[in-house]
Order: C-alpha cells, then sequence, then structure tokens
C-alpha cells in the first residue's frame, strides 16, 4: 500500500512542470510530452484521470453529436457552425469574415457536423421556393 503512495507522489511531481507548462502556454499534449521527455500518451492518460479541466482547454472533447473533437476547434468554429446552419450565407464568406480558413471550417463542418449541412442546404431550398413564388 505504501508503494503506491510513493508512486502517486513520483508520477505528479515527475508531470507537474509540464502540467504547469499546459496552463501557462496552452498547447498540444504531444508537443508538451516531447518537450519535457515524456511518454505522450501516459501524460495524455495522466491528465485526463488528474486533471480533466486542463484536457478539456487543450484535449479532445465530445461535441454535441457525440463526435471526440479537438476542444480547441470546437471554441474555434463554433461562431461559425451557428451561422451556417441558421442563414443562407455560403460558408466561405463566414469563412472570410470571421478570419478562419475556408478548407479547414469545410472539412471541419463536413466531418463532425454533417446535420449542419442538411440544415443549410434546407434552408437555401426555402429561400429558393419563396423566390420563386
Amino acid at each position: 500500500m505504501r508503494k503506491a503512495r510513493n508512486r502517486t507522489k513520483r508520477t505528479s511531481l515527475k508531470y507537474q512542470d509540464a502540467i504547469n507548462s499546459i496552463k501557462q502556454n496552452p498547447r498540444s499534449i504531444a508537443q508538451v510530452a516531447n518537450e519535457f521527455n515524456l511518454q505522450p500518451e501516459s501524460f495524455r492518460q495522466y491528465l485526463h484521470k488528474y486533471e480533466p479541466e486542463l484536457i478539456s482547454i487543450v484535449g479532445m472533447g465530445q461535441n454535441e453529436q457525440g463526435k471526440r473533437t479537438m476542444c480547441r476547434s470546437e471554441k474555434k468554429y463554433k461562431k461559425a457552425i451557428e451561422l451556417y446552419q441558421t442563414t443562407t450565407e455560403d460558408l466561405k464568406s463566414i469563412a472570410t469574415r470571421l478570419g478562419l480558413v475556408y478548407n479547414s471550417i469545410g472539412g471541419y463542418i463536413r466531418r463532425n457536423y454533417p446535420d449542419a449541412i442538411i440544415l443549410h442546404k434546407k434552408l437555401i431550398q426555402e429561400q429558393k421556393t419563396t423566390y420563386k413564388q
């Protein structure tokens, strides 16, 4: 029993500098693990277990559809996704207006939010039918 406690203390000390580094300058877990000569997957598992709030900033999370996405991407593209599924404005102009790369946001929406594409197409169809009448 005593060995388990010592191991936990040593493990937390081993990762402490890397955790502080991520808190000061958020970046990918793999990058920080390489900087501090840690095993990326072990470090990632430790963070998931003991630092869940830090993972929500830099790691993978689940979106509303249950797909695993990068939390940074989710925050970055949230406004664009909302605009895309609620307006008839094309994605290229939304990306330009918000300062995003069109190909990146387009791929992100296709992979993670196919429902947003369906909603957008329905809005466009509704707009076309109202113009014809």
